[in-house]
């Protein structure tokens, strides 16, 4: 028997979402001590509906016209969305939010 969580209720029914400096708690079962979500073999979320996604898709279309068309460096971008460098980095150089239209 698998340990993933398989069925159709939505991943943000299962966090216990408190104050915006607060832990958020996962409210389902765990697995190897950790809350654990998969999404339905052969639906694969993009951009903005991924369970870990950082950055809202608007705001990825913003941070490739600040470093493209404005010149602004990535940690500038990242400073300004408070997110890594990396992830700032992944989406000017089309790693992540591939799908979302510039």
């Amino acid at each position: 028997m698998t340990n993933y969580i398989r069925t159709k209720k939505p991943f943000w029914d299962r966090v216990e979402i408190r104050g915006e400096d607060d832990c958020w708690n996962w409210q389902n079962k765990l697995y190897r001590g950790y809350g654990h979500y998969t999404v339905a073999k052969g639906r694969k979320p993009f951009g903005e509906n991924q369970v870990a996604a950082s950055m809202k898709n608007e705001d990825a279309k913003y941070a490739r016209l600040l470093y493209w068309a404005e010149q602004r460096s990535v940690k500038e971008i990242s400073d300004f969305f408070k997110v890594s460098y990396s992830i700032i980095w992944n989406i000017v150089n089309n790693k992540s939010y591939k799908r979302v239209p510039v």
